[in-house]
């Protein structure tokens, strides 16, 4: 295990970075989400204390989400470091003996602005590199959170079955309002009147001031069947997306 690096890295987290090099930018993690960004170590590039070159990221963790990162290069030899919000440093260097990947598996993650250091093992080493995140709740791949904090941002597809079958797309917000779309996930859009809480374990949605009140109990899950005032009644269901 190579020892903990002394980080000089104050001006290499700074916002204005995301517009110089795409390497470097802001990535917020949602549950069941992952995405990969590509970047290249080389000079000019923010350096560690001990002469590596690296690039950083911030990214926004939601409260219980288990965090993956993998840093992976067959032009050097990838080392990733990551900080959560109270600064200590996780670090890691050929994952299971291979030493073209980098990885790091933190669970039960406490909510916050995390920082990414994708870096090498030697100072002055450099080459093209892809760095994926990931964020899921740790025991479905889905969402096990029973709580507001857990289920916030994070967006579902009710279906209501019956004569006239429809679908909308919801995202719960964190105000404790949600977004929704009859179009597709990709387009909700909030409306003040519509609002969500967790109640006795039970999600509840609720429709234009209450017009229309969806249940749902949390059994940690992906798919949740409710009981609903809307027409479809006692088959209304809610599907995780991604």
């Amino acid at each position: 295990m190579r020892p903990l690096l002394l980080l000089g890295l104050i001006a290499a987290l700074a916002p204005a970075a995301t517009a110089q090099r795409p390497a470097r930018g802001a990535a917020t993690l949602r549950p069941a989400s992952s995405e990969r960004h590509d970047g290249t170590l080389e000079a000019g590039d923010d350096t560690l204390t001990s002469g590596e070159f690296s690039d950083s990221w911030t990214i926004e963790v939601a409260e219980g989400q288990e965090i993956t990162v993998e840093l992976a290069s067959s032009a050097f030899d990838p080392y990733v470091i990551l900080k959560p919000p109270s600064g200590e440093q996780l670090d890691n260097d050929d994952w299971n003996g291979d030493r073209q990947v980098a990885r790091i598996v933190h669970p039960n993650a406490v909510a916050g602005t995390w920082t990414l250091l994708a870096t090498s093992y030697s100072p002055g080493e450099s080459g093209a590199y892809a760095v994926t995140l990931s964020a899921a709740y740790p025991s479905d791949g889905l969402t096990s959170a029973r709580t507001r904090a857990g289920l916030a941002g994070t967006t579902w597809a009710e279906d209501c079955p019956g004569a006239n079958p429809s679908r909308s797309y919801v995202r719960l917000d964190a105000d404790g309002g949600f977004s929704w779309s009859a179009a597709s996930p990709r387009t909700v859009t909030q409306d003040g009147a519509d609002t969500w809480a967790v109640e006795d374990g039970t999600l509840v949605v609720r429709w234009n001031d209450s017009f229309a009140v969806s249940r749902y109990p949390l059994d940690g899950s992906g798919i949740l069947s409710g009981t609903s005032s809307k027409s479809c009644g006692s088959a209304i269901r809610l599907l995780r997306m991604p």
